[in-house]
């Protein structure tokens, strides 16, 4: 099972996966999409993998949440884009920071207490990062 399979008419053309703590495992499942030999997967091209960071880590000032992108995760990625040069791996990146919520809404659970500060967009091509993007914030 995939997050969502994104398809031109009958045609398979990417597979999306969305993560936010077992980020190298959702990678190695690209790789997996992209050897089935179930006949509608023979025609992806490429995968869009979005990171995002699930749980702060730390105390009192110190509580932040980790980098959504991870050395580990995109070793697999471009191990996976090295093994298949022809199918392209977008990684997209979600970084939060970590703001306590007193009222509202976002008071009730941890997990909303984050505020999103960059996205960050990444392709893989034949084993290579060719191309990074800033899309949301600041450097």
């Amino acid at each position: 099972m995939c997050d969502a399979l994104l398809c031109e008419g009958a045609e398979v053309c990417g597979v999306l996966e969305v993560e936010g703590t077992r980020s190298k495992y959702t990678a190695e499942k690209i790789g997996k999409f992209f050897t089935a030999e179930v006949e509608h997967y023979r025609s992806l091209s490429f995968g869009i993998l979005v990171l995002y960071a699930y749980s702060p880590t730390g105390k009192g000032r110190e509580r932040a949440y980790p980098a959504a992108r991870d050395e580990e995760t995109i070793q697999e990625v471009l191990q996976i884009s090295s093994s298949f040069p022809e199918k392209d791996i977008i990684v997209i990146t979600l970084d939060k920071l970590y703001k306590r919520q007193s009222t509202g809404i976002r008071s009730r659970n941890e997990y909303y207490w984050g505020e999103l500060s960059k996205v960050k967009g990444f392709l893989y091509e034949r084993g290579q990062e060719t191309e990074s993007l800033l899309l949301y914030g600041e450097v």
